[in-house]
């Protein structure tokens, strides 16, 4: 496997150099149970740059996508598939700013939008069997697992991505319901909802899903009929009650913008929420970014109200197998407590394997 991810490497080294972007090595993660398939490998390349625009001077979505979507199109799904034919893989590239840093010597085009619209992405639903049956999914997935562990009757595909169920949102909010007692929960990004199933089995009848893609609204209201849900974007819902837990799934490239604008009146109005903010090694780098991490100050768009720390007493990181999140608190929920709950419950430090160059 090394030397596979050795010689993945130097291709990516030879193609990103045209970005002006210096690949240094790979860090991996071989989850426990991949997200569709039983078997994964999730592969980030270490790129340092001493362009502070590489993503542009505002951050552009565009850019930030250009070196990942180039890796998928130099390797090829079949090389991919041949290199490994039994795991379910995901690349993605992580850019380190370093210093001395320098003015850019290529232009790029300019990005249409600055966040993903989520309302552009068909989304579907399909049962297990049938899924198992056409080998999309396989016996032990994640998706498989907490379809069987919550009585769920479908599979939520959004655009080409099979996305619900996933796992970490759900395993805090069980943790949380053993630490305190919770009455009342909001999901930013209901998927097929996992949460709302775990709430009802926890006896919290004040649940209310937020999602603004029409047919997930749809799905929610026909299967969660005594809760409440609201077809509405993320950036411009009003906050105007207290949550005691809010649950935040929207896209990961999102979470940052989505602080920006509204991380005050997030914290305004819930004691704890769970922010999923990527895949251990895929959209790391936004993981990290709102985790406050220092390495980001010294980018032209980053400011500290893109993180959870201006807005929370309490932030920390952790991960559910491959799946990893951040968690915000305020004084009145018992920290301590909780992070015990997680860790019994299977979170842990998140943890991978790197290659150098």
């Amino acid at each position: 496997m090394i030397s596979t991810l050795k010689e993945m490497g130097f291709v990516a080294k030879e193609r990103l150099a045209e970005l002006e972007l210096n690949v240094t090595g790979v860090h991996y993660y071989v989850p426990e149970r991949a997200q569709a398939w039983r078997k994964g490998i999730y592969i980030s390349f270490d790129v340092h740059t001493k362009n502070p625009e590489s993503f542009g001077q505002t951050f552009e979505v565009a850019r930030r996508q250009a070196p990942q979507k180039l890796m998928y199109t130099v390797l090829g799904v079949k090389l991919i598939r041949s290199l490994f034919p039994d795991r379910e893989v995901l690349l993605d590239v992580y850019v380190h700013l370093k210093r001395p840093m320098s003015h850019p010597s290529i232009q790029y085009a300019t990005a249409t939008k600055d966040v993903l619209d989520f309302t552009e992405m068909y989304v579907s639903y399909k049962r297990p069997s049938s899924l198992i049956q056409s080998g999309e999914i396989e016996e032990g997935s994640t998706l498989l697992r907490y379809c069987k562990k919550y009585g769920l009757p479908h599979v939520m595909k959004q655009g080409t991505h099979y996305a619900s169920p996933d796992s970490s949102s759900v395993e805090a909010l069980e943790a949380i319901c053993t630490t305190q007692e919770v009455k009342s929960v909001l999901e930013i990004g209901g998927g097929v909802g996992t949460c709302g199933r775990a709430a009802q089995f926890n006896g919290i009848r004040d649940f209310t899903f937020v999602d603004v893609n029409p047919i997930a609204c749809q799905y929610l209201r026909r299967h969660f009929t005594r809760f409440r849900v609201a077809e509405e974007n993320a950036f411009t819902f009003q906050f105007n009650r207290h949550w005691d837990v809010i649950l935040m799934g929207i896209g990961y490239l999102q979470n940052p913008w989505f602080l920006e604008k509204r991380g005050q009146d997030l914290a305004d109005h819930c004691s704890v929420v769970i922010f999923q903010s990527g895949i251990t090694t895929f959209c790391e780098f936004e993981h990290d970014w709102i985790c406050g991490k220092a390495e980001f100050a010294p980018w032209p768009w980053w400011t500290v109200f893109q993180t959870l720390r201006p807005y929370f007493p309490h932030v920390w990181e952790t991960s559910f197998d491959w799946q990893t999140c951040v968690i915000g608190a305020h004084k009145n929920v018992n920290v301590a407590l909780l992070q015990k709950r997680m860790r019994q419950r299977g979170f842990s430090e998140i943890q991978y394997q790197r290659v150098i160059l």
